[in-house]
């Protein structure tokens, strides 16, 4: 039922590359708006490998294999055009740049309103050049934008800002799943990503050496896979740290493995909205956190020393001496883990949801596809 909604058809672009947080909250906001009546597509573009359960009321539309024989941006943007030209939706929601770019190249009657999402950090050095250049000719024929933090949303001017709301992540963690601090066993550090310099583990697992030398029983696992798995792994052997690392790749239950560990640690340089920070602490696993890029944006989430641990980007010295002082104190680890489980309330489906709908209401619902850019 969609209790008297005006049936409007929604398109979400996506690239399903695994398990990524862009890939699970285009699912998640496709999954949420379908469940209250809207006529959702999917429109999946590259590499349909997605880890999240996708709602059996959204139309998927997989034009990934264009790219098996043909790896083009090209077969991409023909794949997504035919789509748009076909179901004609009222809006189409992109979490990457390159579709919010196709979308504003194809005729407005086609693909009906803009909305854009902003994942990353959005000073960051990748776009610059060319890319800042598409940046700028999608921006503007986007009809709106939806940033996760306000720091996100101060980078860029009036014209972007006006048309524009902070939206956090969903939240998906069953009241099941909660935190007790292990007892008599192995102190864990756990820290999940994907093995790529936007997340740091390089400072990581120098910090971790660091705690080595007070607190000897100390154990890292790092799960994820990525580019620079070799030279993490070359990294333990030069630390001297086999034996005490374990970099493992995704698989189980990471909410398990965050209730069974001593703490988790984001060492990121930069981020939108780390889902799994959000886990992390939505179970109730005492966190540290990098004060990750755009700087200040971590508050939305962290209040430093009440719900979790901030500490200055890339500083392996303090990590240390963060993660050190969260094994020894039992009563901090407890305090921060019973403020943390607080964040269920503020990202639960319901509330954003509810921010989404209200936002697509007033920015792109009734927005005249076929005038104004910004």
């Amino acid at each position: 039922m969609n209790g008297g909604r005006q049936r409007k058809t929604i398109a979400c672009v996506a690239y399903l590359h695994g398990a990524g947080g862009a890939e699970r909250q285009i699912v998640a906001v496709a999954n949420a708006l379908a469940s209250i009546g809207y006529d959702v597509h999917l429109v999946i573009l590259a590499s349909n490998n997605s880890f999240y359960p996708i709602d059996s009321r959204v139309t998927i539309h997989d034009v990934s294999g264009r790219e098996q024989n043909r790896r083009s941006i090209l077969a991409r943007f023909a794949g997504l055009s035919k789509v748009l030209f076909n179901i004609r939706p009222d809006v189409v929601i992109n979490y990457w740049l390159q579709s919010a770019f196709f979308c504003a190249v194809l005729p407005k009657r086609i693909r009906g309103s803009i909305v854009y999402s902003e994942r990353g950090d959005p000073a960051d050095k990748e776009y610059q050049g060319v890319l800042s250049l598409v940046r700028k000719l999608a921006f503007g024929r986007t009809a709106a934008f939806v940033f996760q933090t306000r720091e996100a949303q101060s980078f860029f001017p009036p014209r972007v800002q006006n048309r524009s709301a902070i939206i956090p992540n969903f939240l998906f963690v069953p009241d099941s799943e909660v935190w007790t601090k292990p007892q008599n066993c192995r102190p864990v550090i756990l820290n999940v990503g994907r093995l790529e310099p936007q997340k740091n583990q390089l400072m990581l697992i120098k910090a971790f050496s660091l705690v080595k030398k007070k607190i000897d029983s100390a154990f890292l696992s790092i799960i994820g896979s990525g580019s620079l798995e070799c030279e993490l792994k070359n990294a333990v052997k030069d630390y001297g740290l086999e034996g005490s690392v374990a970099i493992s790749p995704p698989g189980g239950s990471v909410l398990r493995l965050m209730t069974s560990s001593s703490m988790f640690v984001l060492s990121s340089s930069y981020e939108g909205m780390p889902n799994v920070l959000l886990e992390a602490m939505a179970v109730g696993c005492p966190c540290i956190t990098t004060d990750y890029r755009p700087l200040g944006s971590v508050a939305a989430l962290v209040n430093n020393n009440v719900d979790g641990l901030v500490v200055a980007n890339d500083s392996p010295d303090e990590l240390a001496s963060a993660m050190i002082r969260l094994l020894a104190e039992d009563e901090l680890a407890n305090s921060l883990s019973e403020q943390a489980r607080k964040i269920r309330g503020r990202h639960s489906t319901e509330r954003i949801l509810f921010m989404w709908e209200s936002f697509l209401k007033e920015y792109a619902f009734d927005a005249d596809p076929t005038k104004g850019n910004l």
